[in-house]
Protein backbone atom coordinates (compact mmCIF):
# COMPACT_ATOMS: atom_id res chain seq x y z
CA UNK A 1 0.00 0.00 0.00
CA UNK A 2 2.91 2.34 0.75
CA UNK A 3 4.25 1.81 -2.77
CA UNK A 4 0.97 2.97 -4.31
CA UNK A 5 0.85 5.97 -2.00
CA UNK A 6 4.28 6.99 -3.26
CA UNK A 7 3.22 6.23 -6.83
CA UNK A 8 0.33 8.70 -6.51
CA UNK A 9 2.87 11.43 -5.68
CA UNK A 10 4.84 10.46 -8.78
CA UNK A 11 1.69 10.61 -10.90
CA UNK A 12 0.95 14.09 -9.57
CA UNK A 13 4.42 15.25 -10.58
CA UNK A 14 4.15 14.06 -14.20
CA UNK A 15 0.57 15.08 -14.98
CA UNK A 16 1.63 18.50 -16.29
CA UNK A 17 4.50 17.22 -18.42
CA UNK A 18 4.26 17.03 -22.21
CA UNK A 19 3.19 13.51 -23.22
CA UNK A 20 1.70 13.07 -19.75
CA UNK A 21 -0.04 9.72 -20.52
CA UNK A 22 3.32 8.13 -21.36
CA UNK A 23 4.93 9.42 -18.18
CA UNK A 24 1.94 8.42 -16.08
CA UNK A 25 2.11 4.83 -17.38
CA UNK A 26 5.87 4.77 -16.89
CA UNK A 27 5.69 5.97 -13.28
CA UNK A 28 3.02 3.44 -12.34
CA UNK A 29 4.95 0.64 -14.05
CA UNK A 30 8.19 1.57 -12.30
CA UNK A 31 6.44 1.41 -8.93
CA UNK A 32 4.99 -1.98 -9.85
CA UNK A 33 8.53 -3.13 -10.65
CA UNK A 34 9.74 -1.85 -7.28
CA UNK A 35 6.89 -3.56 -5.45
CA UNK A 36 7.70 -6.81 -7.22
CA UNK A 37 11.35 -6.79 -6.17
CA UNK A 38 11.85 -4.82 -2.94
CA UNK A 39 11.93 -5.08 0.00
CA UNK A 40 12.62 -8.71 0.97
CA UNK A 41 12.57 -9.80 -2.72
CA UNK A 42 9.24 -8.09 -3.28
CA UNK A 43 5.64 -9.16 -3.79
CA UNK A 44 4.86 -9.55 -7.53
CA UNK A 45 1.33 -10.86 -6.99
CA UNK A 46 -1.42 -8.79 -8.61
CA UNK A 47 0.30 -7.18 -11.59
CA UNK A 48 -1.91 -5.12 -13.92
CA UNK A 49 -0.91 -7.43 -16.78
CA UNK A 50 -2.52 -10.54 -15.31
CA UNK A 51 -6.17 -9.79 -16.17
CA UNK A 52 -5.13 -8.30 -19.52
CA UNK A 53 -3.98 -11.77 -20.56
CA UNK A 54 -7.66 -12.66 -20.96
CA UNK A 55 -7.94 -10.11 -23.78
CA UNK A 56 -6.40 -9.81 -27.24
CA UNK A 57 -3.73 -7.60 -25.62
CA UNK A 58 -2.12 -10.88 -24.51
CA UNK A 59 -0.52 -10.93 -27.98
CA UNK A 60 1.98 -8.43 -26.55
CA UNK A 61 3.26 -10.91 -23.96
CA UNK A 62 5.83 -12.81 -26.10
CA UNK A 63 7.32 -9.46 -27.17
CA UNK A 64 7.27 -7.12 -24.15
CA UNK A 65 6.98 -9.51 -21.16
CA UNK A 66 4.36 -9.16 -18.44
CA UNK A 67 5.66 -5.85 -17.07
CA UNK A 68 5.78 -4.50 -20.62
CA UNK A 69 2.12 -5.45 -21.01
CA UNK A 70 1.43 -3.56 -17.78
CA UNK A 71 2.99 -0.46 -19.37
CA UNK A 72 1.08 -0.88 -22.66
CA UNK A 73 -2.21 -1.31 -20.82
CA UNK A 74 -1.58 1.78 -18.72
CA UNK A 75 -0.65 3.85 -21.78
CA UNK A 76 -3.92 2.83 -23.46
CA UNK A 77 -5.99 3.64 -20.36
CA UNK A 78 -4.27 6.96 -19.65
CA UNK A 79 -4.45 8.01 -23.33
CA UNK A 80 -8.19 7.36 -23.43
CA UNK A 81 -8.62 9.22 -20.13
CA UNK A 82 -6.58 12.13 -21.55
CA UNK A 83 -8.84 12.30 -24.59
CA UNK A 84 -11.98 12.28 -22.41
CA UNK A 85 -10.74 14.66 -19.70
CA UNK A 86 -13.14 17.51 -18.77
CA UNK A 87 -12.49 20.82 -20.55
CA UNK A 88 -11.77 22.64 -17.30
CA UNK A 89 -8.89 20.26 -16.64
CA UNK A 90 -7.60 20.34 -20.21
CA UNK A 91 -4.44 21.98 -21.37
CA UNK A 92 -4.13 23.50 -24.80
CA UNK A 93 -2.43 20.34 -26.10
CA UNK A 94 -4.32 18.55 -28.85
CA UNK A 95 -6.23 15.43 -27.92
CA UNK A 96 -6.02 13.63 -31.25
CA UNK A 97 -2.43 12.33 -30.78
CA UNK A 98 -3.59 10.34 -27.76
CA UNK A 99 -6.58 9.00 -29.61
CA UNK A 100 -4.16 7.78 -32.29
CA UNK A 101 -1.84 6.33 -29.62
CA UNK A 102 -4.60 4.38 -27.93
CA UNK A 103 -5.99 3.21 -31.26
CA UNK A 104 -2.58 2.11 -32.51
CA UNK A 105 -1.82 0.14 -29.37
CA UNK A 106 -5.21 -1.54 -29.64
CA UNK A 107 -4.70 -2.47 -33.32
CA UNK A 108 -1.06 -3.60 -33.06
CA UNK A 109 -1.90 -6.86 -31.19
CA UNK A 110 -3.70 -8.11 -34.30
CA UNK A 111 -0.40 -8.01 -36.21
CA UNK A 112 1.55 -9.38 -33.25
CA UNK A 113 -0.92 -12.26 -33.01
CA UNK A 114 -0.11 -13.32 -36.56
CA UNK A 115 3.63 -13.14 -35.83
CA UNK A 116 3.15 -15.13 -32.63
CA UNK A 117 1.15 -17.84 -34.40
CA UNK A 118 3.92 -18.13 -36.99
CA UNK A 119 6.64 -18.44 -34.33
CA UNK A 120 4.62 -21.02 -32.41
CA UNK A 121 4.28 -23.09 -35.56
CA UNK A 122 8.07 -23.49 -35.75
CA UNK A 123 8.52 -23.64 -31.97
CA UNK A 124 7.10 -27.09 -31.40
CA UNK A 125 9.63 -29.87 -31.59
CA UNK A 126 8.86 -33.27 -32.98
CA UNK A 127 8.69 -34.72 -29.50
CA UNK A 128 6.40 -34.63 -26.50
CA UNK A 129 6.45 -35.86 -22.94
CA UNK A 130 3.85 -38.04 -21.23
CA UNK A 131 3.09 -36.80 -17.72
CA UNK A 132 0.85 -37.71 -14.80
CA UNK A 133 0.09 -35.29 -11.97
CA UNK A 134 -1.03 -36.55 -8.56
CA UNK A 135 -3.37 -34.35 -6.50
CA UNK A 136 -3.56 -36.27 -3.23
CA UNK A 137 -5.49 -33.65 -1.24
CA UNK A 138 -5.04 -32.77 2.45
CA UNK A 139 -6.86 -33.89 5.63
CA UNK A 140 -8.29 -30.42 6.14
CA UNK A 141 -7.82 -27.03 4.46
CA UNK A 142 -6.37 -24.00 6.17
CA UNK A 143 -3.19 -23.33 8.10
CA UNK A 144 -3.35 -26.78 9.71
CA UNK A 145 -3.40 -28.67 6.41
CA UNK A 146 -0.53 -30.94 7.49
CA UNK A 147 -1.46 -31.32 11.15
CA UNK A 148 -2.05 -35.08 10.80
CA UNK A 149 1.44 -36.45 10.44
CA UNK A 150 2.09 -38.50 7.28
CA UNK A 151 -1.50 -38.14 6.02
CA UNK A 152 -0.62 -35.91 3.07
CA UNK A 153 2.20 -38.29 2.13
CA UNK A 154 -0.11 -41.28 2.45
CA UNK A 155 -2.67 -39.64 0.17
CA UNK A 156 -0.06 -39.22 -2.57
CA UNK A 157 1.39 -42.69 -2.09
CA UNK A 158 -2.08 -44.25 -2.31
CA UNK A 159 -3.07 -42.30 -5.43
CA UNK A 160 0.28 -43.12 -7.07
CA UNK A 161 -0.32 -46.79 -6.26
CA UNK A 162 -3.71 -46.53 -7.97
CA UNK A 163 -2.01 -45.07 -11.05
CA UNK A 164 0.48 -47.95 -11.06
CA UNK A 165 -2.43 -50.40 -11.01
CA UNK A 166 -4.13 -48.58 -13.88
CA UNK A 167 -0.92 -48.72 -15.91
CA UNK A 168 -0.57 -52.43 -15.20
CA UNK A 169 -4.15 -53.03 -16.37
CA UNK A 170 -3.61 -51.01 -19.53
CA UNK A 171 -6.04 -48.29 -18.44
CA UNK A 172 -3.36 -45.60 -18.31
CA UNK A 173 -0.32 -44.82 -20.43
CA UNK A 174 3.00 -45.21 -18.66
CA UNK A 175 4.24 -41.64 -18.07
CA UNK A 176 7.71 -40.28 -18.71
CA UNK A 177 7.34 -38.15 -15.59
CA UNK A 178 5.08 -38.20 -12.53
CA UNK A 179 4.58 -34.93 -10.67
CA UNK A 180 3.68 -34.64 -7.01
CA UNK A 181 2.90 -31.11 -5.76
CA UNK A 182 4.58 -28.88 -3.22
CA UNK A 183 4.51 -30.32 0.33
CA UNK A 184 3.24 -33.66 -0.98
CA UNK A 185 5.48 -35.29 1.61
CA UNK A 186 4.70 -33.75 5.00
CA UNK A 187 7.82 -35.35 6.49
CA UNK A 188 11.37 -34.67 5.30
CA UNK A 189 12.06 -37.66 3.00
CA UNK A 190 15.80 -37.06 3.09
CA UNK A 191 15.87 -37.29 6.89
CA UNK A 192 13.34 -40.11 7.43
CA UNK A 193 14.55 -43.51 6.26
CA UNK A 194 11.04 -45.01 6.34
CA UNK A 195 9.52 -42.18 4.27
CA UNK A 196 12.40 -42.36 1.81
CA UNK A 197 11.84 -46.10 1.43
CA UNK A 198 8.07 -45.68 0.94
CA UNK A 199 8.53 -43.15 -1.86
CA UNK A 200 11.27 -45.24 -3.48
CA UNK A 201 9.00 -48.28 -3.44
CA UNK A 202 6.14 -46.58 -5.28
CA UNK A 203 8.53 -44.90 -7.75
CA UNK A 204 10.11 -48.28 -8.53
CA UNK A 205 6.62 -49.74 -9.00
CA UNK A 206 5.68 -46.95 -11.40
CA UNK A 207 9.08 -47.24 -13.09
CA UNK A 208 9.06 -43.53 -13.92
CA UNK A 209 10.89 -40.49 -12.56
CA UNK A 210 8.77 -38.74 -9.94
CA UNK A 211 9.09 -35.14 -8.82
CA UNK A 212 8.24 -34.91 -5.10
CA UNK A 213 7.60 -31.68 -3.20
CA UNK A 214 8.87 -31.56 0.38
CA UNK A 215 10.26 -29.33 3.11
CA UNK A 216 13.77 -30.47 3.98
CA UNK A 217 16.41 -29.42 6.48
CA UNK A 218 18.87 -26.78 5.27
CA UNK A 219 22.25 -28.56 5.50
CA UNK A 220 24.08 -25.25 5.83
CA UNK A 221 21.92 -23.79 8.62
CA UNK A 222 20.25 -25.90 11.36
CA UNK A 223 17.81 -23.04 12.02
CA UNK A 224 16.41 -23.04 8.49
CA UNK A 225 14.48 -25.36 6.21
CA UNK A 226 14.21 -25.50 2.41
CA UNK A 227 11.23 -25.83 0.08
CA UNK A 228 12.36 -28.44 -2.41
CA UNK A 229 11.37 -30.33 -5.52
CA UNK A 230 13.14 -33.70 -5.32
CA UNK A 231 13.44 -35.85 -8.42
CA UNK A 232 13.16 -39.56 -7.58
CA UNK A 233 14.42 -41.92 -10.25
CA UNK A 234 13.54 -45.65 -10.34
CA UNK A 235 16.20 -47.80 -8.67
CA UNK A 236 18.21 -44.66 -7.85
CA UNK A 237 16.09 -42.85 -5.27
CA UNK A 238 16.38 -39.12 -4.59
CA UNK A 239 18.87 -38.11 -7.23
CA UNK A 240 18.40 -34.37 -7.86
CA UNK A 241 17.00 -31.47 -5.84
CA UNK A 242 15.69 -28.03 -6.78
CA UNK A 243 15.48 -25.44 -3.98
CA UNK A 244 12.87 -22.69 -4.15
CA UNK A 245 14.59 -19.40 -4.94
CA UNK A 246 11.85 -16.96 -3.86
CA UNK A 247 10.28 -17.84 -0.49
CA UNK A 248 7.06 -16.06 0.45
CA UNK A 249 7.38 -13.01 2.69
CA UNK A 250 5.65 -13.68 6.05
CA UNK A 251 4.55 -17.11 4.80
CA UNK A 252 7.96 -18.80 4.61
CA UNK A 253 10.16 -16.27 6.37
CA UNK A 254 9.57 -13.46 8.84
CA UNK A 255 11.83 -10.39 8.73
CA UNK A 256 12.61 -8.76 12.06
CA UNK A 257 11.46 -12.02 13.65
CA UNK A 258 12.31 -11.25 17.33
CA UNK A 259 10.22 -8.07 17.24
CA UNK A 260 7.34 -9.13 14.99
CA UNK A 261 6.68 -12.49 16.67
CA UNK A 262 6.21 -10.66 19.97
CA UNK A 263 3.73 -8.27 18.38
CA UNK A 264 1.87 -10.71 16.09
CA UNK A 265 1.24 -14.15 17.56
CA UNK A 266 0.25 -15.74 14.23
CA UNK A 267 3.86 -15.56 13.07
CA UNK A 268 4.59 -18.39 15.51
CA UNK A 269 2.99 -20.62 12.84
CA UNK A 270 6.19 -20.01 10.85
CA UNK A 271 8.61 -21.35 13.46
CA UNK A 272 11.65 -21.42 11.18
CA UNK A 273 12.63 -19.34 8.20
CA UNK A 274 13.10 -20.91 4.79
CA UNK A 275 16.42 -20.58 3.06
CA UNK A 276 16.53 -20.06 -0.70
CA UNK A 277 18.26 -21.59 -3.68
CA UNK A 278 20.20 -19.75 -6.35
CA UNK A 279 19.95 -21.92 -9.48
CA UNK A 280 17.05 -22.70 -11.86
CA UNK A 281 15.32 -26.04 -11.46
CA UNK A 282 15.81 -27.89 -14.74
CA UNK A 283 15.68 -31.71 -14.85
CA UNK A 284 16.52 -33.97 -17.77
CA UNK A 285 13.62 -36.35 -18.39
CA UNK A 286 14.53 -38.73 -21.19
CA UNK A 287 16.38 -36.00 -23.06
CA UNK A 288 13.70 -33.36 -22.46
CA UNK A 289 14.70 -30.47 -20.15
CA UNK A 290 11.80 -29.80 -17.80
CA UNK A 291 11.69 -26.67 -15.63
CA UNK A 292 10.37 -26.59 -12.06
CA UNK A 293 9.17 -23.51 -10.17
CA UNK A 294 7.54 -23.78 -6.76
CA UNK A 295 4.22 -22.10 -5.98
CA UNK A 296 4.72 -18.32 -5.43
CA UNK A 297 7.67 -18.33 -7.85
CA UNK A 298 5.31 -18.41 -10.83
CA UNK A 299 4.58 -14.74 -10.02
CA UNK A 300 8.30 -13.88 -10.19
CA UNK A 301 8.92 -13.27 -13.87
CA UNK A 302 12.70 -13.35 -13.39
CA UNK A 303 12.66 -16.83 -11.82
CA UNK A 304 10.49 -18.26 -14.60
CA UNK A 305 12.47 -16.49 -17.32
CA UNK A 306 15.78 -17.83 -16.01
CA UNK A 307 14.31 -21.33 -15.92
CA UNK A 308 13.30 -21.11 -19.59
CA UNK A 309 16.65 -19.56 -20.52
CA UNK A 310 18.32 -22.51 -18.80
CA UNK A 311 16.68 -24.76 -21.41
CA UNK A 312 13.29 -25.77 -19.99
CA UNK A 313 10.94 -26.90 -22.76
CA UNK A 314 8.02 -27.52 -20.37
CA UNK A 315 7.26 -25.65 -17.14
CA UNK A 316 6.01 -27.27 -13.93
CA UNK A 317 4.46 -25.37 -11.03
CA UNK A 318 4.53 -27.42 -7.84
CA UNK A 319 2.12 -25.70 -5.48
CA UNK A 320 0.24 -26.11 -2.23
CA UNK A 321 -2.78 -23.85 -1.90
CA UNK A 322 -4.38 -25.72 1.03
CA UNK A 323 -3.89 -22.74 3.36
CA UNK A 324 -6.09 -20.63 1.05
CA UNK A 325 -8.55 -23.24 -0.20
CA UNK A 326 -11.81 -21.91 -1.66
CA UNK A 327 -10.67 -18.30 -1.16
CA UNK A 328 -9.74 -17.49 -4.77
CA UNK A 329 -5.97 -17.64 -4.39
CA UNK A 330 -5.60 -20.83 -6.42
CA UNK A 331 -7.60 -19.29 -9.30
CA UNK A 332 -5.32 -16.26 -9.19
CA UNK A 333 -2.27 -18.48 -9.38
CA UNK A 334 -3.73 -20.35 -12.34
CA UNK A 335 -4.27 -16.99 -14.06
CA UNK A 336 -0.59 -16.11 -13.54
CA UNK A 337 0.38 -19.51 -14.96
CA UNK A 338 -1.59 -18.67 -18.10
CA UNK A 339 0.39 -15.42 -18.42
CA UNK A 340 3.71 -17.29 -18.18
CA UNK A 341 2.58 -19.82 -20.79
CA UNK A 342 1.92 -17.02 -23.28
CA UNK A 343 4.95 -14.96 -22.30
CA UNK A 344 7.47 -17.79 -22.68
CA UNK A 345 5.68 -20.04 -25.22
CA UNK A 346 5.67 -23.07 -22.96
CA UNK A 347 3.09 -25.55 -21.71
CA UNK A 348 2.63 -25.04 -17.96
CA UNK A 349 1.71 -27.98 -15.72
CA UNK A 350 0.24 -26.91 -12.39
CA UNK A 351 0.43 -29.68 -9.77
CA UNK A 352 -1.45 -28.67 -6.61
CA UNK A 353 -1.72 -30.56 -3.33
CA UNK A 354 -5.42 -29.79 -2.90
CA UNK A 355 -6.25 -28.14 -6.25
CA UNK A 356 -6.47 -26.53 -8.70
CA UNK A 357 -4.14 -28.73 -10.77
CA UNK A 358 -4.19 -27.93 -14.48
CA UNK A 359 -2.60 -28.27 -17.90
CA UNK A 360 -2.17 -24.90 -19.65
CA UNK A 361 -1.05 -24.86 -23.28
CA UNK A 362 1.39 -22.33 -24.74
CA UNK A 363 -1.45 -20.04 -25.86
CA UNK A 364 -2.72 -19.71 -22.29
CA UNK A 365 -5.70 -22.02 -22.73
CA UNK A 366 -6.51 -24.34 -19.83
CA UNK A 367 -6.89 -27.79 -21.39
CA UNK A 368 -7.90 -29.60 -18.21
CA UNK A 369 -8.18 -28.79 -14.52
CA UNK A 370 -9.26 -30.40 -11.26
CA UNK A 371 -11.63 -29.32 -8.53
CA UNK A 372 -10.35 -28.08 -5.19
CA UNK A 373 -10.16 -30.44 -2.20
CA UNK A 374 -10.67 -33.47 -4.44
CA UNK A 375 -8.13 -36.28 -5.00
CA UNK A 376 -7.37 -36.52 -8.71
CA UNK A 377 -4.94 -37.78 -11.34
CA UNK A 378 -4.27 -35.75 -14.48
CA UNK A 379 -2.68 -37.56 -17.41
CA UNK A 380 -1.51 -35.59 -20.44
CA UNK A 381 0.72 -35.77 -23.47
CA UNK A 382 2.57 -32.45 -23.50
CA UNK A 383 4.31 -31.05 -26.61
CA UNK A 384 7.76 -29.64 -25.94
CA UNK A 385 8.87 -26.23 -27.20
CA UNK A 386 12.39 -24.89 -27.54
CA UNK A 387 11.97 -21.50 -29.28
CA UNK A 388 12.81 -18.60 -26.97
CA UNK A 389 10.51 -15.60 -27.32
CA UNK A 390 11.71 -11.99 -27.37
CA UNK A 391 10.42 -11.72 -23.79
CA UNK A 392 12.54 -14.71 -22.77
CA UNK A 393 15.69 -13.24 -24.27
CA UNK A 394 15.22 -9.56 -23.48
CA UNK A 395 12.57 -9.37 -20.75
CA UNK A 396 15.07 -8.24 -18.13
CA UNK A 397 16.29 -5.39 -20.34
CA UNK A 398 12.70 -4.31 -21.01
CA UNK A 399 12.04 -4.22 -17.26
CA UNK A 400 15.15 -2.11 -16.58
CA UNK A 401 14.23 0.30 -19.40
CA UNK A 402 10.69 0.77 -18.12
CA UNK A 403 11.91 1.33 -14.57
CA UNK A 404 14.32 4.08 -15.56
CA UNK A 405 11.72 5.64 -17.84
CA UNK A 406 9.52 6.04 -14.78
CA UNK A 407 12.42 7.46 -12.76
CA UNK A 408 13.14 9.95 -15.54
CA UNK A 409 9.50 11.03 -15.50
CA UNK A 410 9.63 11.75 -11.77
CA UNK A 411 12.87 13.72 -12.16
CA UNK A 412 11.37 15.83 -14.96
CA UNK A 413 8.23 16.29 -12.87
CA UNK A 414 10.29 17.60 -9.94
CA UNK A 415 12.04 20.13 -12.21
CA UNK A 416 8.65 21.19 -13.49
CA UNK A 417 7.30 21.62 -9.96
CA UNK A 418 10.32 23.69 -8.96
CA UNK A 419 9.47 26.25 -11.59
CA UNK A 420 11.70 25.00 -14.36
CA UNK A 421 9.01 23.80 -16.76
CA UNK A 422 9.79 21.12 -19.30
CA UNK A 423 8.52 22.16 -22.68
CA UNK A 424 7.93 20.09 -25.78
Amino acid sequence: ALWWGLASIGVGLVMRLPAAPIWLASVLTSFEILKSRWPFDGFPWGQFAYPLSETFLANYLPFVASLGLTWVGLVICSSIAWVLRPPNLATQAARWPWLVTAGGLLVLPLLLGAITDSSRAVSQTRGSIEVAMIQGNVPEPGLDFNSRRQQVLKNHLDLSGRLAKQIGEGLSVKPDLIIWPENSSDIDPLASQSVNAAISEVVDELDAPTLVGAVIQDPSDPNKVLNAGILWRPQQGDSEVYIKQHPVLFGEFVPFRPLLTRLIGRFERVPRDFGKGDTPGVFDIGGVPVGDVICFEIADDAVVRNTVRAGAQVLIVQTNNATDSLLGQTEQQLQISKVRAQEFDRYVLVAATSGISAVVDNTGEVLTQTEELTPAIIEANVPTHEYQTFSTRYGHSITVLLFFLGVLGVVLGVFNALGRPIRG
